[in-house]
């Protein structure tokens, strides 16, 4: 992240506790919600990282993780720079 958002820093530590406890209770609509909010926040630093082969070769094996706490995350993010046009990956079914 970049000087200027560093006053974000505190706003997404608290959306990524947030995140972690709907995921805890089972609340996926808040946790994916909140999810996309925080990605928003993080937007110009992510559109580097998509167009990292290792970075998404890493989040495709976190994908297929027994964790849900590694899948879930690791699928939003897939599925972000896919709806963003950052590259062109297809989820399985």
């Amino acid at each position: 992240m970049t000087e200027e958002n560093l006053p974000n820093l505190q706003l997404l530590e608290t959306m990524a506790k947030e995140y972690a406890m709907c995921c805890e209770r089972g609340d996926t609509d808040d946790a994916k919600g909140l999810y996309y909010s925080f990605l928003g926040i993080i937007k110009k630093d992510l559109e580097k990282q998509a167009g990292d082969p290792a970075f998404i070769v890493h989040l495709i094996r976190e994908s297929e993780s027994k964790d849900p706490m590694r899948v879930i995350p690791a699928l939003y993010l897939l599925n972000y720079f896919k709806d963003k046009g950052l590259l062109s990956w297809v989820q399985k079914n």
